[in-house]
């Protein structure tokens, strides 16, 4: 009987252990499934966040749908991340939690925000423009504001024509929902469609009526400079990006046009407004 009792107990004690061993197993699995999935998730998050940095090196076309899905698809990534995290830790790092979710809801505020175009004049003369005039009439040329009127350094005459112009110009034919309409549903990989879109967008702008009262606006303002330099001028026309020679940089990418005479002034201002992905401001 002894023995017998030995042999249950020692039977026991052994499937005992082979049940501990076998749930330990399992825990151990779930783990480094776990343990699989975050490194899955991290190394999608990264990848994206790759694919976006490279994107705002400007050598590439995207939208706000990119955007906006690449976001969404990011922070699924993280909470995910974060929850195999917890899983793996015991909950060590269950605070991550309350982050993300006061995180994502800035972020889709800062996606859903439209800056808005500053009321003004449709021009502005140079000897008016100081660095606070930035966001009427975009980086460039308060600046150039800036040293005129400040440093008290020469500088050429000129006046800006103002981010609000363009507002009057995009709104007065119906430009804004116009293009939207017109590139809403083409995949950014095809090139051909994107191509063919711009096209079209392009010599919609050049063909378009720039409204009676900012056409006054700009004849008066060169009108002015005509007077300053006591003769028939000719001027240069060119974009001024908002951020330009500030944190960023828009070298070359927009149009300059020198020498341009009276007869060719809204012509060359509607090029600069084609080109300008800046809410139009120029500067002659």
């Amino acid at each position: 009987m002894k023995l017998w009792q030995h042999v249950a107990s020692k039977i026991k004690k052994e499937t005992s252990k082979e049940k501990q061993e076998g749930e330990a197993r399992e825990r151990f699995l779930r783990r480094y499934r776990y343990f699989q999935e975050l490194l899955y998730h991290n190394n999608s998050v990264l990848e994206m966040m790759a694919d976006m940095e490279e994107k705002l090196s400007g050598d590439f076309i995207f939208d706000k749908r990119y955007v906006e899905s690449n976001v969404a698809a990011i922070t699924d990534g993280v909470r995910n991340i974060i929850e195999n995290l917890n899983f793996i830790s015991n909950e060590r790092y269950s605070g991550l939690r309350e982050r993300i979710d006061e995180i994502h809801p800035r972020i889709e505020a800062a996606l859903a925000r439209r800056m808005e175009v500053p009321e003004s004049d449709y021009t502005i003369p140079l000897e008016h423009i100081t660095k606070d005039k930035t966001d009427t009439v975009g980086g460039k040329i308060a600046n150039l504001g800036e040293i005129r009127n400040r440093a008290g350094l020469p500088t050429p005459e000129g006046f800006a024509v103002t981010a609000f112009a363009y507002k009057r110009f995009m709104d007065h034919n119906g430009f804004l929902s116009r293009i939207e309409e017109m590139v809403s549903g083409i995949p950014l990989d095809n090139l051909e469609e994107l191509n063919r879109t711009s096209r079209k967008i392009q010599d919609m702008i050049l063909e378009a009526e720039i409204p009676q009262d900012l056409a006054a606006a700009i004849t008066e303002a060169y009108s002015k400079l005509c007077e300053k330099a006591g003769r028939q001028v000719l001027v240069s026309v060119r974009s001024s990006a908002l951020q330009e020679d500030g944190e960023f940089s828009f070298a070359g990418q927009y149009n300059t046009f020198l020498n341009v005479p009276f007869e060719s002034l809204f012509e060359k201002y509607k090029c600069v407004v084609l080109v300008s992905s800046t809410r139009g401001r120029c500067f002659m």
